[in-house]
């Protein structure tokens, strides 16, 4: 795969990045003719690896993990299970189907 940062000795878009296999080191090389760069993660204490690195992706939550399910909110509030009649009362604050554990609890 293509890394994101230029050749340290040409200055290229040249270098591949071949992952680790079976424990082996990351290994970054220049692919350019020109240049025979070539290094793995654990040369100059692991700095090739961290800057050929793959950016990783941003954490993404789809909801707020504080909230609990109508499910969890009546098995925590030891009601029973579907029942919306409190949630309808007003007892409990709707976000979305959620409810918040300290909103289930003072009900």
């Amino acid at each position: 795969m293509g890394a994101s940062a230029t050749c340290p000795v040409c200055d290229l878009m040249g270098v591949r990045v071949q992952p680790d296999r079976d424990g082996r080191p990351v290994r970054c090389r220049c692919s350019t003719d020109a240049c025979d760069w070539e290094a793995n993660s654990n040369d100059d204490a692991g700095i090739w690896a961290s800057v050929f690195a793959e950016a990783a992706p941003p954490e993404m939550r789809l909801y707020d993990l504080s909230l609990l399910t109508l499910v969890d909110a009546t098995r925590l509030a030891h009601r029973e299970a579907g029942t919306r009649v409190w949630v309808k009362a007003g007892d409990l604050e709707l976000r979305l189907g959620r409810y918040r554990k300290h909103d289930v609890l003072a009900a």
